[in-house]
C-alpha cells in the first residue's frame, strides 16, 4: 500500500480529531516539564494550524512540505515544538515522493524520532520522545517482516502504547504522581486516530486460522473486534477455528499466537462490494 498526499492528509486530520477529544485529559495530566496544563492545547494549535494552511494535493512530498512553515510559525509549548520538529523531519525525508511505500515511511519515521530528540537540549526518556522512538521501531520491525503499511502501523502503535505505559515509571515526577507523560499520550492519540482511518480505507482480507485451544475463546472473540468484522470463533477437539474480515492480516496472526499455536492459515482478498456479514 502506498500513501499519497490526500491519504496522509486524511490520516492526520482524523489523528488531530482524536487528539482534540482527549484534550481535557492530556491537559489535566500535564505536570512535566512544567505543570501549566496546556500540552494538549499546544499540540492541537500547532497541528491544526499547519493542516489548515497546507496544500491540498495528491503529491505526498508537496503536501508535507506545505506544512513546514506553518508548523514553525504555529508551534507552541514544549510538546508543540517537539511535534513540529517531528513532522518537519517527515517532510524533509519524503519531499521527493509522490507516493511512499512502507519502506520509505519506516526510514522517515525513524529519522523523525531522531530529529525530534536532537531538537531538545536535554532529551529525556519516559517522555513523548520515547514513544516516538517506540513507534518508529515497531513500524520498522513490521516492514522488515514484509508487512503492508496498515499492519506495520498497527505494530508501531502497539509498541507506542506499551512505551506510553512505561512513562509512569521512568521520571520521578510522573512515578510519584502515577501519571502518564502528557505529550506521549497526545502523540499516541494522534496515532490511534490515524489507525482508525487506516482501518476504514484499507482493503480487507478474509483470514481463517486454526490454533490450539487454550480455553480463552470468548476473550479471543472480544479482542478480535479491534482488527475487523465478520468474526466467528469455534472451538472443538482441542482446536479453535477463527474467521475474520480484516485490513490487518499480519496483526491478527500475531494476536492469535498469544493464545495458541498456529496450526493452519488461509487468506483471501475480499471484493469491495462483498457483504461483510457473509
Amino acid at each position: 500500500m502506498k500513501i499519497d498526499g490526500n491519504i496522509f492528509r486524511d490520516l492526520l486530520s482524523v489523528g488531530i480529531e482524536h487528539l482534540k477529544e482527549a484534550e481535557p485529559e492530556i491537559n489535566y495530566i500535564n505536570i512535566f516539564p512544567v505543570a501549566d496544563r496546556d500540552t494538549g492545547s499546544n499540540m492541537i494549535r500547532t497541528l491544526s494550524s499547519a493542516l489548515l494552511s497546507s496544500k491540498k494535493t495528491g503529491h505526498l512530498g508537496e503536501f508535507l512540505e506545505s506544512m513546514v512553515l506553518p508548523l514553525l510559525e504555529a508551534a507552541q509549548g514544549n510538546a508543540g515544538l517537539i511535534i513540529s520538529a517531528y513532522f518537519i523531519s517527515l517532510a524533509q525525508s519524503l519531499r521527493d515522493f509522490d507516493r511512499a511505500d512502507e519502506s520509505a515511511f519506516a526510514d522517515a519515521f525513524s529519522k523523525a524520532s531522531e530529529d525530534a530528540r536532537t531538537a531538545i537540549s536535554n532529551p529525556l526518556d519516559g517522555t513523548i520522545l520515547s514513544v516516538m522512538d517506540a513507534f518508529a521501531q515497531g513500524f520498522m520491525n513490521g516492514v522488515k517482516e514484509n508487512e503492508a503499511f496498515p499492519d506495520a502501523f498497527r505494530r508501531g502503535l502497539d509498541s507506542a502504547l506499551h512505551e506510553l505505559e512505561n512513562t509512569r515509571r521512568i521520571l520521578d515526577v510522573l512515578r510519584e504522581a502515577d501519571l502518564l507523560d502528557a505529550g506521549a499520550l497526545g502523540f499516541v492519540k494522534i496515532l490511534e486516530g490515524m489507525m482508525s482511518q487506516l482501518m476504514k480505507i484499507s482493503p480487507k482480507i478474509e483470514v481463517q486460522a486454526i490454533i490450539t485451544d487454550s480455553g480463552q475463546t470468548e476473550e479471543i472473540k472480544t479482542n478480535l473486534q479491534r482488527f475487523g468484522d465478520s468474526i466467528v470463533v469455534i472451538s472443538a477437539n482441542g482446536l479453535v477455528k477463527v474467521h475474520i474480515h480484516t485490513p490487518l492480516p499480519a496483526s491478527v496472526l500475531r494476536f492469535l499466537k498469544d493464545y495458541g499455536e498456529l496450526v493452519s492459515v488461509q487468506n483471501s482478498s475480499l471484493s469491495v462490494s462483498e457483504n461483510q456479514n457473509e
